[in-house]
């Protein structure tokens, strides 16, 4: 799930300060969802080291994960840690940015066959998954096939 804050009416000059504030937000919202179970362990390659994934931050962009075997399990988790990124992000006094072209979500599940994983769009039913915008309206967030490319972190 990709969801940006809202910082784009904000002054040049102040940007860089609250890009840092930023940083610190959502490495601390990081944390409180790590502790409430909403992580993936993921193993490096390397060090053979593990470790424990929420998403990624950037500036005032964001990209949340969740993992599992059952694809609609991992969709209903994903649901509260966007619902609780969102809150989190309303208690900071930001917003999510739900813009169509800006939040979106996949659902993909691999395959093995013949001898390497494949992505498929997991079936999860009619499930939507909705954030709560600065008008406290709920919105349905874009859901993307797995073909389909997208920004990670805008980059």
């Amino acid at each position: 799930m990709y969801v940006p804050v809202v910082l784009d009416k904000t002054p040049p000059s102040w940007r860089d300060l609250l890009s840092a504030i930023w940083t610190l937000i959502s490495s601390l919202v990081f944390d409180i969802l790590r502790q409430n179970g909403h992580s993936d362990s993921f193993c490096s390659a390397i060090s053979k080291e593990l470790f424990l994934l929420v998403g990624f931050a950037y500036v005032d962009d964001c990209d949340l994960i969740q993992s599992g075997q059952d694809p609609l399990e991992v969709a209903k988790s994903m649901q509260t840690v966007g619902q609780q990124w969102g809150d989190f992000m309303e208690v900071t006094g930001g917003a999510l940015n739900l813009d169509p072209s800006k939040s979106y979500w996949y659902m993909v599940e691999y395959m093995w066959k013949h001898g390497k994983w494949i992505a498929l769009d997991a079936d999860i039913g009619d499930f939507d998954l909705v954030a709560r915008n600065a008008d406290n309206e709920f919105i349905t967030l874009t859901r993307l096939n797995c073909e389909e490319e997208s920004e990670m972190l805008g980059l």
